[in-house]
């Protein structure tokens, strides 16, 4: 059975006052259902931000729970009064709404009832007789109530099934198949069966197989020279030479000698990558090589007060003091000889404001602090780009999107994100995500987005304390752009779910890590014409910027 859907469907072209369409832009449409008259009670209200496509087209689902603002649309009785449309738009997807129409909604039918679903009329209302039986009489095969018959032409050319059956036997030295299957003979020719058993034995590196089977040297058996001269050699034949203490083996009717140095030698040592911290940081994880020959062990060559919890294991913690730089030494040895490699390890302390280098890439972010807040003053460019026709994966690659697919777009305004990549596939509001792995960073939440703006004077005025000033990378005329919190908000655009990307130099909107609801995440947006910071609920899909905060 049908049923009534809760939301109605809604498609029309947005156009400015001028009448052009508004094109490939994030617009806002709030709507509002009134009942009783124009100006009548207004029953419910949502608000959908859209991106038009090439003619201007949207369409939205007017009473979608994820954008609505007020009221209850499931709770409308439609049949208790008349109801009419109000639609307002924001052509820059902000607040400033414009009335577009209020028009009257006329009731449509959505489901019919229909009565007669199949024909239920059997002519000679006899169910039973609509079940047939197959039976087969010798070689005749029948189907009941007239479905005729055939003849299974299967023949057994003497009606005898039992000879088609044959029998093994052996009598003496004669084995013998029934039916006319042949017979024969397995004598022993010097009818000896303790001929048939050969014996394989090895003593003193010789192994001989009985019953005249031959015999060959296997293992390494140590010769003087003159014994190896007085051997009968064979193609591969290897001997250890007592008198020169070196291999020797023979090949294409000719002796040769192999003499090396110490074994076994020990795995080269490679004591990792230098570590230098300036996170406050004490503690680190070496990374040396794991030994294949030999035993490894970690020693202090410089700096004081260095600790490691177990100096044989290439992986081991590194405890030091803050502001010393340390050089360590990594050594693997075996009875032969023994590899060594360096490492500097250097702990400092840092403060907000001072650049932060991610340990991933070495790229390096200017940082702001911003009330009690410590704010990265760039956007985050990590990970591999990939097209804007694919979606990012769960895999244990970094996926990023640049701008119109171009590397040189990322190294200015940072990468763009979908969000499930940015959390790293997880849904818990505050976490670490892509942010870099040392240093204390996280991916601010909505609530922590809100004190920033508060603490800015409010969203109706934050967004020009939060734009880098001038025309160089934000479109004319860049409204209220003071930047004085140093927050540097650059205009990176967007990736739209379909892939393609829009609004660059006119937009820029930043993740939070706070969910909506289960397809759509808050954000906030910066644009170039206004001082207004705007908070909507975004899907998933949508490629935005990323910026991290630290750890308070």
């Amino acid at each position: 059975m049908a049923q009534t859907p809760q939301a109605i469907k809604y498609q029309a072209i947005a156009r400015t006052t001028d009448g052009f369409p508004i094109i490939n832009r994030i617009i806002a449409v709030k709507t509002s259902i009134v009942s009783g008259s124009t100006p009548g009670i207004m029953v419910y209200s949502g608000l959908n931000s859209v991106t038009t496509n090439s003619v201007g087209l949207f369409d939205i689902q007017i009473g979608d729970p994820d954008f609505f603002l007020s009221g209850s649309f499931t709770n409308i009785n439609w049949g208790a009064d008349v109801y009419f449309l109000k639609l307002e738009l924001d052509p820059m997807g902000g607040f400033n709404f414009q009335l577009m129409g209020i028009s009257q909604l006329l009731s449509v039918p959505y489901a019919l009832y229909a009565e007669n679903v199949a024909n239920n009329d059997d002519a000679d209302a006899d169910p039973t007789n609509e079940l047939q039986t197959i039976s087969k009489d010798g070689q005749i095969v029948t189907l009941s109530n007239g479905g005729s018959s055939f003849t299974d032409e299967v023949n057994d050319a003497d009606a005898d099934p039992n000879n088609e059956l044959q029998t093994l036997m052996q009598n003496g030295l004669d084995v013998s198949l029934s039916q006319g299957g042949g017979t024969i003979n397995v004598a022993d020719n010097d009818n000896d069966a303790a001929n048939e058993l050969q014996t394989v034995a090895e003593s003193d590196y010789q192994v001989t197989l009985s019953q005249g089977g031959g015999s060959f040297m296997t293992g390494v058996k140590s010769y003087t020279q003159p014994e190896i001269d007085a051997l009968t050699p064979y193609n591969g034949l290897t001997v250890h030479n007592a008198t020169t203490n070196c291999i020797n083996y023979y090949y294409l009717n000719n002796w040769f000698e192999a003499c090396g140095t110490c074994t076994p030698q020990p795995t080269i040592a490679n004591a990792g990558a230098d570590q230098n911290f300036s996170d406050n940081t004490i503690a680190t994880t070496l990374a040396a090589n794991t030994p294949t020959l030999g035993t490894g062990l970690w020693t202090v060559l410089a700096g004081e007060g260095g600790i490691f919890d177990d100096a044989t294991n290439p992986s081991t913690l590194f405890t030091g003091l803050s502001e010393v730089t340390y050089t360590l030494q990594w050594a693997i040895a075996t009875v032969c000889d023994t590899s060594y490699d360096e490492v500097t390890v250097a702990f400092y302390t840092w403060q907000c404001g001072s650049p932060f280098t991610d340990a991933r890439d070495s790229k390096t972010y200017n940082t702001v602090q911003i009330g009690n807040q410590c704010w990265m003053a760039q956007n985050l460019n990590v990970g591999t780009r990939i097209d804007g026709s694919s979606n990012q994966a769960n895999n244990t690659t970094l996926d990023k999107y640049c701008y119109n697919n171009s590397d040189a777009q990322c190294d200015v305004y940072g990468g763009l994100y979908q969000w499930d990549e940015m959390m790293n596939y997880t849904t818990i509001a505050g976490v670490q995500g892509i942010c870099p792995p040392t240093g204390g960073w996280h991916l601010p939440t909505d609530a922590e987005w809100t004190s920033l703006t508060t603490f800015l004077g409010g969203e109706s005025i934050a967004c020009g304390k939060m734009k880098e000033t001038g025309t160089t990378h934000w479109n004319s005329p860049n409204t209220g752009a003071t930047n004085s919190s140093g927050f540097t908000g650059l205009p990176g655009g967007y990736r739209s779910t379909n892939g393609a990307f829009y609004n660059i130099s006119y937009d820029g909107v930043f993740w939070s890590s706070s969910e909506g609801s289960t397809t759509n995440v808050w954000t906030r947006g910066l644009d170039y014409y206004g001082t207004n910071v705007f908070r909507f609920s975004y899907d998933k899909g949508y490629g935005f910027s990323v910026r991290c905060m630290r750890d308070l």
